[in-house]
């Protein structure tokens, strides 16, 4: 017999039983993430001290407003977010949504597994006599992402419980960091550090959304064990914007004091080294572990024969190739970039059609039928891919240039990038492209369940009695 969620199956509503404070915690920790840090690093030498405070606060609680709706989808029918995605994009269609998360937790696990490393060879180092042996940041990376992969092995549901009990230490840890970190001669420090200008603010809030916008793939994951849509919605938002907000701001900082981008350097460089190094080697074990659950759930909606055990290892193992990645820096701009250009549109599409078209009501059962009424055309709903791709290619006029690639650089976008960003605006595009066309298409077509296609044949049929 199966432990419940190790399987696409709905989570029946007496085994939900993830509370306000179970959730609240489980998101603060997914954002207690050396890639959160790495956030308001990237941006803060660019527009200075005072900017990184104000732009990481606004930018944050802007965009996880957003991105908490997609939570609701899978609280309020208890099944996984990848599945959630099929009354939008069909049985087929929703393949893609397995992708781009497969996709981003290779990023994102990878980056964190070699961040881990690092820092764990900086504590033997530094606090350990300087103990050291050949390959012992590979050794101490792997154990990093081992740890985690058997908790996952064991039981998902011990996720919940890491983070209860891990989370609260490393927040407190890193609100004492921020303390260190605005001290009076730290601070006058900070703020003598001239910026750049190399990006603006609309830069800031692109970093922030897409970053944000990585989590849709995950919510559903873990919200599908909510009590309730209300504890869904509101631990969601306030979990990650609040470690978003704390993470950024300390990343930031750090990087005007040191100069330095990745954590484990700037921690050894602040008096704050040790706690720092607990952080992020500790820290990513229940991240990870979050995060792999994710990923395994979706393909196992493609492939529900599949054992869970080997599906967890299976995506672990990829993941250390970025172990022996040079730049962690443009690895993870390139995560960033891909975010914004995929899976931006992409759940744009599903969340504003199940809130706008849908009215939040979709057909469970209907979702594990591939013959029923989420088919649409052979398993794809063509009006979704649609709009999906007008939003990618908003997108890539707006923030191509991000890319470096001249091909995907055009100077007019970029000038609207400065005013507008581009995930964002992709985003909005997208799901007003597909609310109009599917209230036109699926009026006409009777296809995909939904209920105005149903009212109109009423009155079709009433006129004609």
């Amino acid at each position: 017999m199966k432990k419940t969620g190790t399987s696409i199956l709905p989570i029946p509503i007496k085994d939900r039983n993830a509370g306000g404070f179970s959730l609240f915690w489980l998101w603060c920790g997914g954002n207690v993430l050396l890639v959160t840090f790495m956030v308001g690093s990237d941006y803060a030498p660019a527009i200075g001290f005072i900017p990184t405070i104000f732009l990481t606060i606004f930018a944050n609680l802007a965009a996880y407003t957003c991105i908490a709706w997609s939570s609701q989808r899978s609280a309020k029918y208890g099944i996984d977010e990848i599945i959630a995605l099929r009354p939008t994009y069909g049985i087929q269609g929703s393949i893609f949504g397995v992708m781009i998360l497969v996709g981003i937790n290779f990023g994102w696990v990878g980056i964190l597994t070699a961040l881990a490393g690092k820092s764990a060879k900086h504590v033997m180092i530094t606090y350990a006599g300087g103990f050291t042996f050949a390959g012992d940041y590979i050794i101490y990376s792997l154990i990093g992402l081992s740890i985690p992969i058997v908790f996952l092995l064991i039981n998902p549901k011990y996720g919940f419980t890491l983070a209860k009990i891990t989370f609260p230490f490393f927040i407190a840890l890193t609100i004492y960091i921020l303390y260190k970190l605005i001290q009076p001669e730290n601070w006058s420090a900070m703020a003598s550090v001239k910026p750049t200008f190399e990006v603006g603010g609309a830069y800031v809030f692109e970093l922030c959304v897409a970053f944000a916008v990585a989590w849709l793939p995950y919510l559903g994951a873990w919200n599908k064990f909510a009590k309730s849509q209300r504890h869904a919605y509101w631990t969601s938002y306030l979990g990650l914007t609040a470690m978003g907000i704390l993470f950024g701001l300390v990343g930031g900082m750090a990087t005007l004091l040191t100069g330095e981008y990745e954590p484990p350097a700037w921690a050894g460089k602040i008096d704050v080294g040790l706690p720092a190094y607990l952080i992020i080697v500790f820290g990513n074990i229940t991240t990870i572990a979050l995060l792999t659950y994710g990923g395994v759930m979706a393909v196992l909606s493609i492939f529900p024969k599949l054992r869970y055990q080997l599906v967890t290892l299976a995506l672990a193992l990829p993941s250390t190739l970025f172990i022996f990645s040079t730049s962690l820096q443009d690895m993870f701009n390139y995560i960033l970039l891909f975010v914004g250009l995929l899976a931006g549109p992409y759940w744009a599409v599903s969340i504003a059609d199940f809130y706008f078209l849908r009215k939040e009501k979709i057909d469970v059962r209907e979702c594990y039928n591939p013959k029923g009424i989420y088919k649409y055309f052979h398993g794809f709903n063509p009006v979704a891919i649609g709009a999906q791709l007008i939003g990618m290619i908003v997108w890539v006029y707006l923030g191509g240039w991000m890319s470096g690639m001249k091909t995907f650089s055009y100077a007019s976008g970029e000038g609207l990038f400065h005013l507008l960003s581009a995930t964002f605006p992709a985003m909005v595009v997208a799901g007003f492209v597909y609310v109009i066309a599917g209230k036109v298409v699926f009026s006409k077509y009777r296809q995909g369940g939904y209920t105005f296609s149903k009212q109109k044949d009423k009155q079709t049929d009433r006129a004609a009695g």
